[in-house]
């Protein structure tokens, strides 16, 4: 465990032992700082963007294009939070070119000799990259316009198991503005 400001012990959200760059679903819920409504509201089981949840939409829907190996399935922005539905379709940086053979490395593999270094490279994997780009160029659009914005440091990140959790994933996503008054986020 580390310590924050010799204080406070931080434990990581992250499972110590995923390549967060590993083909598969990917559910991830990203706070404002704390909890503020800047995204919008819900008017009659219906979420209303404001200017800054305009911009927060906007560069949701163009993570696909920046992560060519990602499909952006499913996402809502909340008043105060946003959940996106993510697939990475192919090992993240995986591939390369020879000739017009693609080789594809396994990192995922305990026996690959660079397991454990990229283990220890969690920032530079495709998950934790996707949050810190888009959290950035969210605030780098709404700062020069907005007097405060900010971001709750970290995201928290379910691995999707089987059909039947993506499903019911999926489902929560959609119907999260008719189940605001019932979420953990509503204040």
């Amino acid at each position: 465990m580390d310590k924050f400001a010799e204080k406070f012990k931080i434990n990581s959200a992250r499972l110590t032992n995923w390549d967060y760059s590993t083909p598969g679903n990917y559910f991830l819920t990203v706070c404002t700082c704390n909890h503020n409504k800047f995204f919008g509201k819900i008017d009659n089981k219906q979420m209303v963007l404001s200017k800054m949840g305009i911009i927060a939409n906007q560069f949701l829907s163009e993570i696909s294009k920046h992560f060519a190996n990602v499909c952006l399935t499913t996402s809502i922005v909340m008043p105060n939070h946003m959940h996106l539905l993510v697939h990475v379709e192919t090992p993240y940086m995986a591939s390369l070119q020879d000739n017009r053979k693609i080789t594809l490395i396994n990192y995922s593999h305990k026996n690959h000799p660079n397991y454990f270094p990229r283990l220890s490279e969690k920032s530079k994997q495709l998950i934790p990259k996707i949050i810190q780009q888009y959290k950035s160029a969210v605030t780098r659009q709404i700062n020069p316009k907005i007097i405060f914005f900010g971001w709750q440091s970290g995201y928290h990140c379910i691995i999707v198991e089987n059909e039947i959790e993506l499903l019911k994933i999926k489902n929560y996503i959609v119907n999260n503005p008719k189940n605001w008054q019932k979420d953990k986020f509503y204040n």
